[in-house]
């Protein structure tokens, strides 16, 4: 790995040649929807997360 972690060009023409062939899929623990914000935040501080925590934007233009 290149100094200081950071990916270099080959590392990322790795990933985007997985992601390409669909071999990179991200695991999604949970969703919340934007006025859970604060307890989606809650529970990654818990620890409670075994996956990405997504917050759901409501439409453009909800009310």
């Amino acid at each position: 790995m290149p100094p200081h972690g950071r990916a270099d060009g080959q590392q990322l023409r790795t990933l985007s040649a997985l992601h390409d062939a669909g071999a990179l899929r991200p695991i999604l623990g949970r969703t919340f929807g934007f006025d859970e914000t604060l307890e989606a935040i809650a529970y990654v501080e818990r620890g409670r997360a075994k996956g990405k925590v997504v917050i759901a934007m409501p439409p453009a233009g909800a009310a």
